[in-house]
């Protein structure tokens, strides 16, 4: 970090984003808790830290960790967005039957969405004569339990 002049890196690259275009560059890192915890740590002090702390905004992370898993390093955690992809902690607020029905809704949601993106509609996909894709979606949520990599 005192050798490598990050600040210089991403002015380069935000400069040459801007000449197409780009205003931002997401990086997506998906489970970044799988790794060593000694890892993470390392990887999040002197890798995504410092990119997100010195860029002005430009380098947004959207990273995947499990719960009690994560570490912020000097990223200030007041201004992190958190996401909970667990149908308990999105819906947890209300009663069993509601959170349950919120949580089929996104099973829904999520699938309509995929399918949608290739053109397609899910019903095309499944027989409709004698259970509806109601049933059909609180079956996704039971054997998933909205975890999108299952319901894969």
């Amino acid at each position: 970090m005192k050798v490598f002049e990050i600040k210089n890196v991403i002015t380069e690259i935000s400069e040459i984003l801007s000449a197409l275009k780009i205003r931002r560059l997401i990086v997506l890192l998906d489970d970044v808790s799988e790794i060593e915890t000694s890892a993470i740590q390392v990887f999040v002090d002197t890798i995504v830290a410092p990119l997100n702390n010195w860029s002005d905004e430009f380098v947004k992370f959207k990273v995947a960790f499990y719960p009690n898993r994560v570490h912020f390093g000097n990223i200030d955690p007041g201004k992190i967005d958190i996401i909970y992809l667990d149908f308990y902690n999105l819906y947890s607020e209300f009663d069993a039957n509601k959170m349950t029905e919120y949580a089929i809704d996104f099973t829904s949601r999520i699938l309509n969405n995929r399918f949608s993106y290739f053109s397609l509609t899910i019903e095309k996909f499944f027989d409709t004569s004698k259970i509806t894709m109601n049933e059909y979606y609180e079956l996704f949520f039971n054997v998933s339990m909205n975890v999108p990599r299952i319901m894969g």
